[in-house]
């Protein structure tokens, strides 16, 4: 088991940089006949009051310029040829026109003659105005009042678009106040792929895209799809593409995923899209990835679905960790014979267990990169290069074999050499801030063993044994390295947000040894996965823990939301 000798230290902008002008020709694949009985329209569902696919709800301030569906600051078209809204707004926006007689204005404005001076001449002055819009094409029709689009209404025709949302008032800032709720439904048309969502991820990622990214570190994409029931069943071939600038992408793996109207299992790697960025592309700085996916083909109206994922990569400084590796000597016969056949080490000298060996260090430091919160993990092994001494390590103690209960042999010498690495490690790093981890030569078949304290200089010091287990390989120095960087186990945080030290409603995506999922969860809320601080396994670094380690690593310079962290 881990044991710890001492505890560690608005205003929303204007939906739109758009182009208004005429559209570009698009040519659009007319949906495959289905096999069997056509499911319901859009209209169809919309009118017979069937629960949407997509609903938003947007603030719209009256001094603010505009809002849209999908929100943010450019957004992507999600409303497709075929597709049909449904706009539900309420509230009041306050304004101050003596020639209104009232500074109440509620979504229908008041009734004025036309007036070319205002944005929106013929529209009634201080109403919401609704316009459609292609992204990156221009508008989209006339604009229209949003009361218009009260009862259920078809989406153009002809082109993929996003429906932005405006105030008909030539004077915002100087003296609006109050705001409009707007509520956008949309139902959409039988066959379509649409994106459910992406997740940017080195390791840990909420789907909302949290937590911050780091510079340099592997970086992945993934991308959730579904469809809507066409008759014909699950869409499978759906693909896709990633670009950052030049670089284009295709998907990991199979290349392919299956979109349903469930929209997947997102814990299961075929259920989704995966991409993996270049090095080029997760230096420091800001990019965006374009992801594009793909309806097979005769399905999906031919329209592909895209999303813009603006991605920051900020710098946090490698973790380099002083790796310590150490023999036994008066090993006696009794405890060779009962441990070889799981201990490697035995095997080589009578008397002696062999230090791990220097290639030892690979699984685990993978892992625990993956893990942690750093671009890069080095351990640099202190045992004499190319010398004959180097496969028995830096140093030898004596096992002063021990013998429980049960009959078992063990070496209790490993207590001298925590000592002694707390005195080596102060010689070297005599003014403190280092971190080091003492590698047992023990593996241990039953658990993981290892613990953390701080030495008189100041330093983070560690030991550990190995794991047998090869998919636990690791946990371990990600778990007393997590000490090091002022994690306590989760039992020990008031402040960790689940009794159980479960992972929470989250996936994570390990990398090493092979790309994987961790699901927290199970499909019936179940805990399923915990968090690495915790003892229970398989676990994970939540979003919690890689938040609070990721302050301590990068000097607080980059930090998640306060929500993430407690």
């Amino acid at each position: 088991m881990f044991s710890r000798q001492r505890p560690d230290r608005a205003r929303r902008g204007l939906v739109g940089t758009v182009v208004v002008g005429l559209l570009s020709a698009l040519t659009l694949v007319a949906p495959a006949t289905a096999a069997h009985a056509d499911p319901p329209t859009a209209m169809q569902k919309c009118q017979a009051g069937v629960a949407p696919d997509a609903v938003q709800t947007v603030v719209h301030s009256g001094s603010q310029v505009g809002v849209g569906y999908p929100s943010g600051s450019n957004p992507d078209n999600a409303i497709f040829p075929g597709d049909v809204v449904l706009v539900k707004i309420s509230g009041t926006v306050y304004s101050k026109y003596p020639w209104t007689g009232a500074s109440a204005f509620g979504p229908d404005g008041t009734r004025q003659a036309a007036d070319s001076s205002w944005p929106f001449p013929g529209m009634e002055q201080m109403s919401s105005i609704a316009r459609w819009n292609n992204n990156p094409a221009g508008w989209v029709g006339s604009p229209m009042q949003t009361t218009s689009l009260a009862t259920c209404t078809a989406a153009p025709s002809s082109y993929p678009v996003r429906l932005l949302y405006y105030i008909n008032d030539p004077i915002l800032a100087s003296d609006n106040s109050g705001q409009w709720t707007i509520t956008t439904q949309v139902w959409h048309a039988p066959g379509r792929v649409s994106i459910d969502g992406a997740e940017a991820t080195q390791g840990i990622q909420t789907p909302d895209n949290q937590i911050p990214l780091i510079a340099g570190k592997q970086t992945f994409v993934r991308v959730y799809v579904r469809d809507v029931d066409d008759g014909s069943g699950p869409m499978s071939g759906v693909t896709g593409t990633l670009t950052t600038g030049g670089a284009l992408h295709r998907p990991l793996g199979a290349g392919s995923t299956t979109a349903q109207p469930s929209g997947g299992d997102h814990a299961n790697l075929a259920d989704s899209l995966q991409f993996q960025l270049d090095e080029s592309e997760i230096t420091a700085g800001t990019r965006t990835a374009t992801v594009t996916v793909y309806p097979p083909p005769g399905r999906g109206g031919g329209i592909p679905a895209v999303l813009h994922i603006p991605l920051m990569f900020s710098t946090v400084p490698d973790l380099n960790v002083i790796g310590i590796r150490y023999s036994y000597y008066n090993v006696p016969a009794a405890l060779t014979a009962q441990l070889s056949a799981v201990q490697p080490g035995l095997r080589v000298t009578a008397g002696w267990w062999q230090a791990r060996q220097i290639p030892d260090w690979n699984p685990l430091r993978a892992m625990a990169e993956n893990a942690l919160p750093v671009a890069h993990l080095t351990i640099t092994d202190t045992a004499p290069a190319g010398d004959d001494y180097s496969p028995w390590g830096t140093v030898w103690f004596d096992c002063k074999a021990v013998q429980d209960s049960s009959g078992r042999w063990g070496c209790s010498g490993y207590a001298d050499a925590k000592n002694w690495e707390t005195t080596y490690v102060d010689h070297l790093c005599p003014s403190g801030g280092c971190t080091a981890m003492l590698l047992q030569p023990e593996i241990d078949i039953n658990h993981e063993d290892g613990t953390d304290w701080m030495s008189p200089a100041g330093n983070h010091i560690n030991n550990m044994q190995g794991e047998s287990d090869p998919a636990s390989q690791g946990d371990t120095l990600a778990h007393e390295l997590g000490h090091s960087l002022g994690l306590s186990h989760t039992w020990e945080d008031p402040s960790y947000p689940r009794p159980d030290g479960g992972l929470g409603p989250y996936i994570a995506l390990r990398y090493s040894p092979v790309l994987a999922t961790v699901p927290g969860r199970n499909a019936a809320g179940a805990t399923t996965s915990y968090d690495l601080m915790s003892y229970s396994r398989p676990a994970w670094f939540s979003p919690y823990s890689y938040c609070k380690a990721l302050a301590t690593q990068s000097g607080r310079s980059v930090t998640c939301p306060g929500g993430l962290v407690g």
